[in-house]
């Protein structure tokens, strides 16, 4: 999930640098990480935030 979050531009646009991440991308818009338009939502970022390492 976190593989999946982390590709994202500085507006907030999640893109899949391969089509194999596609099912982690549709459960993270199922529990509301991403919104439907394709943007990691507030609650997405707060989950992103949580779950990185300080190196990433």
């Amino acid at each position: 999930m976190i593989r999946v979050l982390s590709h994202h531009y500085g507006d907030g646009t999640i893109y899949l640098p391969s089509e194999k991440q596609r099912s982690i991308y549709d459960i993270a818009v199922e529990r509301g990480l991403i919104n439907e338009e394709g943007y990691l939502t507030r609650k997405g970022r707060i989950f992103l935030a949580r779950h990185l390492e300080p190196s990433d």
